[in-house]
């Protein structure tokens, strides 16, 4: 039986459009977050906001974050949302898979993304 990826994640998406600057509030995950394959805290971005209108694109421990844009040498780039603890919103051009951990564990799934056999 084929299984596809949609078979393992609860959701596979795109993060929400939102104009960032050098602000405060809530923290947003932007390319930079994760240029170095594992989400780099210090280089989110943020855009005043303070409410729970984005509460939907709340990252969570055990996401999988792949950037979709920018050079060929950066696609496919990934990280695992790990020791995360405060809001964080999932910002545009970075796909968020989200495991189905009753499947698959999450790292697992992030490390065949890492594989020869998946970027080709």
């Amino acid at each position: 039986m084929e299984k596809t990826l949609e078979n393992y994640f609860l959701f596979i998406r795109n993060g929400v459009s939102i104009k960032q600057f050098d602000g405060d509030g809530i923290p947003i995950t932007r390319i930079e977050s994760i240029s170095n394959e594992y989400l780099n805290f210090s280089k989110l971005g943020f855009a005043n906001i303070y409410d729970e209108n984005y509460k939907e694109y709340y990252l969570k421990n055990g996401d999988i974050l792949m950037l979709h844009i920018n050079s060929q040498k950066h696609l496919g780039k990934t990280a695992i949302v790990e020791n995360l603890d405060k809001k964080v919103i999932h910002g545009m051009n970075l796909i968020c898979l989200r495991p189905d951990v009753k499947k698959k564990l999450p790292e697992y799934i992030f490390y065949f993304f890492k594989t020869k056999k998946f970027k080709i």
